[in-house]
This record gives structure tokens, C-alpha cells and sequence, in this order.
């Protein structure tokens, strides 16, 4: 078949998904960004990024949803954060099955001095998948000492539980060990060697008529617009491990296709290829309920990789409407970046659209 009726096929297949899901009102508008064995096949917006004032209320100027539209990326924060973890694994300041209490005495507190910093990668150390701490403690130091206090609700890798906490926890981690604040080290080792212009932490101001909004917050002053959505990273300041970073498809191209490629972009290593595939291999295979879980990755995940999922495809998917599906079998990212909680977070479920984009997306390309 000839490339240009791909893209034609391609177009069509994800934008029936895509246009079903925006007259369903699961969301305003998306973006979505195919990439196969060195080539864009798709790089496609649809719908609106703004389209509410309040809940209630239709602004009475719409914004369409362009392709370099910035989105709160929500839980893919997480992938940057376990990235930068496994560099410092790399240079030997930590290892994996240390328990991060050596480095973060107040996380040893309540009887968590054994859990491993593997372990919450792979969200197995049996925290609690978090608490309100905007609106339990006062500053941002003390919601972080409440975050690390807070006893676990079951023993390490004895049970698998998706867990904010977690990540919040390594995202301090990186920060003792290395000395510089979480957002420098993201941007420094991270998206400015991968190019990536417009991804980051707290958006400058003049980014933020690019950004997606979220959610209606009235304490927050309305609809949220390049403040990270997520309320424990905002009151932290909107800089966290597990919630704040904001960035385009684009961006999001280069951090997929050097893990794609076991860690190398352009001829620079980020992480060594042997570390690379350490963060794609199935970790939790021990335990007797399904879960399939690599370092900070997630494995095997038809709900929203559609046919594309398999022991081997690795990705993740965040809360705002965000997901990123990497396929190495055929050497396939798929990333469908959408503002799903504009103008609330009640609207209709998600994953419906995620799974349909990667089934019809798949189908075109003859993936079963």
C-alpha cells in the first residue's frame, strides 16, 4: 500500500474515534501522534482544547485544539521521574533493592524501613495511593513529611497498589541524592538533551495560551490553565515525581523513541541500553494477581493499547486524558494527548477512547 493512502487510512480510522468520542462528550478535543520505523504517519488535532468558561457555561470564544497545544501530562510525569532515578542508579549513588529510608530517613518511619526504591518503581512497596495533603496540612514541607510519614497499608512486594505516594517519595529521593530541585534535573538530563523545547514544569506565562485547560476549580480561581491539575502536586508547588510536567506530542516523541531505542537519541545515550531494557522487563511476575509492571513502565495493557498490547509493549497513561503506548515488536509509539476533565473530571469514561484510537490505529496497520 502506498504511503500516502496509509496516512489517508490512518487519518480517517483515528478521527472516526476520535470525532465519536468529542460528540459523546468524553472530552473537548485531542492529539494524536503516530510514529512507525523512523516516520510521522499521523500528527493530527481534533475538536477544541478550550471550549468552557464554568461547568455551566460555554465560553463565547472556543479555542481549537492544535498539534502543538501543551498538555498537563499528568502520570506521565512519572515515566521522567523513574528516567532520572535509573540515571543515578547508573552512576552507582544508589542501588535498586537499597532501602530508601538510607537516603530518606523520614520514609523509614511506621515500619517502612525495608521498602526498596525497585519496589516503588513498580508500586509494590504497599503505600497508600495517597492522601488529601492540600488540605491536610499547611505548607508544602509539611504535606511532603506527611507524604513520607504516613505508614504503608500493606508489607513490600506482597501486593501491587498504584500509588502516588510512591513516586512523590522517589521524586525526593533524586532530589537528596543529587542536590539540585526535581525540575532541574528533569529539564537538565532529561528533555533538553532530548530536545524536547516545550515540555517542563510550571509553564512560563507565555506558554500558557498554548496550554489545555483542565478543570473548573473554584478555590482555584476557575478553569485551571498551565497549573498542573493535579491538587497534591500544586500545593507542593506544581513541581512533584508523580504529577506537574506539561509538554506536546512532539516532545513526547523524542522521550519514546529513546526508550524505544534502549535508551539512545540521536547518538547520545540517556541511559545505558542494558538499564533501558531493565525498565521495559516485566518486574512483578512474583506476584499471584496480575500484574504487570516494569520499572516506572506499564505492561501488557489492552485498555488503552488496544491490540498493540503484549508481553513486550510498555507505556502509561495519565489522569487528565494523557496516554503513551510504545510497541517495539513493530516499532510503533502511539501517544493520544486529550484535556478529558475540561471543563470537569465526571464526565464519561476514558479509556473507551484510548483502547478505540490504538483498535483502529492497529487495524490500519495490520497490528493484531
Amino acid at each position: 500500500m502506498k504511503r500516502s493512502s496509509i496516512i489517508e487510512k490512518l487519518h480517517a480510522a483515528a478521527g472516526s474515534a476520535i470525532t465519536a468520542a468529542i460528540e459523546e462528550g468524553r472530552m473537548p478535543g485531542a492529539v494524536v501522534l503516530l510514529w512507525r520505523r523512523g516516520a510521522i504517519l499521523l500528527h493530527e488535532a481534533w475538536g477544541f482544547r478550550k471550549r468552557w468558561d464554568a461547568p455551566d457555561r460555554e465560553t463565547g470564544e472556543p479555542e481549537a485544539m492544535t498539534c502543538d497545544t501543551i498538555f498537563d501530562l499528568a502520570s506521565l510525569t512519572k515515566l521522567f521521574t523513574a528516567t532520572r532515578v535509573m540515571q543515578l542508579a547508573e552512576q552507582g549513588r544508589f542501588g535498586l533493592d537499597d532501602p530508601v529510608a538510607d537516603f530518606v530517613p523520614e520514609f523509614g518511619a511506621a515500619g517502612k524501613r525495608g521498602i526498596t526504591v525497585r519496589q516503588l518503581l513498580c508500586h509494590v512497596g504497599g503505600l497508600l495511593p495517597g492522601l488529601p495533603l492540600w488540605d491536610l496540612e499547611s505548607s508544602p514541607s509539611a504535606r511532603l513529611q506527611r507524604a513520607l510519614s504516613t505508614p504503608a497499608e500493606f508489607p513490600p512486594a506482597t501486593f501491587f497498589r498504584y500509588s502516588d505516594f510512591s513516586f512523590i517519595t522517589l521524586g525526593e529521593l533524586v532530589q537528596r541524592v543529587d542536590g539540585r530541585p526535581l525540575a532541574a534535573q528533569i529539564a537538565a538530563e532529561i528533555t533538553q538533551p532530548l530536545a524536547m523545547v516545550d515540555t517542563g514544569f510550571l509553564p512560563a506565562a507565555a506558554l500558557r495560551t498554548r496550554c489545555a485547560p483542565t478543570e473548573w476549580n473554584a478555590s482555584r480561581g476557575g478553569i485551571i490553565r498551565g497549573e498542573v491539575h493535579d491538587e497534591n502536586s500544586w500545593s507542593f508547588g506544581g513541581v512533584a515525581g508523580h504529577a506537574g510536567l506539561f509538554g506536546t506530542a512532539a516532545d513526547l516523541l523524542h522521550f519514546a523513541i529513546c526508550h524505544l531505542q534502549e535508551g539512545e537519541w540521536e547518538g547520545r545515550y540517556l541511559l545505558q541500553p542494558e538499564t533501558a531494557r531493565q525498565m521495559q522487563k516485566w518486574q512483578t511476575d512474583y506476584l499471584a494477581t496480575a500484574c504487570w509492571r516494569g520499572l516506572g513502565w506499564e505492561l501488557n495493557q489492552r485498555y488503552y493499547m488496544g491490540p498493540f498490547a503484549s508481553l513486550t509493549t510498555f507505556g502509561h497513561t495519565g489522569f487528565t486524558g494523557t496516554s503513551l503506548v510504545i510497541h517495539p515488536a513493530s516499532k510503533t509509539i502511539l501517544i493520544v494527548l486529550a484535556n478529558r476533565v475540561h471543563p470537569t473530571r465526571t464526565g464519561p469514561p476514558f479509556n473507551t477512547v484510548r483502547e478505540a484510537v490504538a483498535s483502529a490505529v492497529a487495524g490500519t496497520l495490520g497490528v493484531e
